[in-house]
């Protein structure tokens, strides 16, 4: 298994032209077992009122759930009305993954991403669906859509920096109707092969390069790398009115 790295610690507060109530602070979750029984971290945020719409977002290697594109990924649909499932493998902190050969962890990733597969295909009161991955994460995000079930219940998609389904990833978005947004660090070694410019002609594709921005979508410069978050997240806010739209 290829694995990419990323690590921030920058965040920046935004508002959203949506308001809805609910409980973003909340530490529910669900029951969510992947290799050898253990359990997936998971946080479950959820609306007083019931939605058909849930948008699960699943972290990186190394760049958990809280950190900025993620922690802001899961405000901006949640702003919107969707249910937000949040998942982090946490493999970077796990010994028990680390130690075996690659071919043991790609059994060990693709048993819990099956079991990610198996809980929202029970979850049929969730009629629609949408995706954030970080890195690691879009490599999730693509084997669930191999799923017919999940891919015909699914409205969009976020890539953020894809890894090692890098090529298959950008084949789904030229070759797919589905709405996906795609964000690549101009400086990332796993972005210099993407198609930019195929994907630029896509309608259905939003794409975003972070000038001079590294894997982890991080400049150098503290600033600019909240200039360009603050720039995806309007991006992202875009789409999922879209997205409410399109339900409606």
């Amino acid at each position: 298994m290829e694995i990419a790295c990323g690590l921030s610690i920058v965040q920046d507060h935004r508002r959203s032209t949506v308001s809805v109530e609910g409980d973003m602070w909340s530490n529910n979750k669900i029951d969510l077992y992947g290799h050898d029984s253990r359990s997936i971290y998971n946080r479950l945020y959820t609306h007083t009122e019931p939605t058909n719409h849930l948008t699960v977002v699943i972290a990186g290697f190394a760049y958990t759930i809280e950190s900025p594109y993620l922690f802001y990924s899961k405000h901006v649909p949640y702003m919107h009305g969707n249910d937000i499932l949040a998942i982090d493998f946490e493999y970077s902190r796990n010994r028990a993954f680390l130690e075996p050969a690659d071919q043991e962890k790609d059994a060990w990733f693709h048993a819990e991403v099956s079991a990610i597969a198996n809980h929202l295909q029970q979850q049929k009161r969730y009629r629609h669906l949408s995706f954030i991955g970080k890195s690691l994460g879009t490599t999730a995000v693509f084997q669930l859509l191999q799923d017919e079930d999940l891919r015909m219940r699914t409205t969009c998609a976020v890539w953020i920096t894809p890894g090692e389904k890098r090529s298959e990833i950008a084949q789904l978005m030229l070759n797919d109707t589905l709405r996906s947004m795609v964000v690549y660090g101009a400086e990332d070694r796993y972005a210099k092969d993407a198609p930019v410019t195929q994907l630029q002609n896509r309608p259905n594709v939003d794409v975003l390069v972070v000038p001079g921005a590294d894997h982890a979508l991080e400049t150098g410069d503290l600033k600019t790398s909240i200039k360009y978050l603050s720039e995806y997240l309007d991006h992202l806010n875009t789409l999922f009115g879209i997205d409410r739209n399109v339900e409606a």
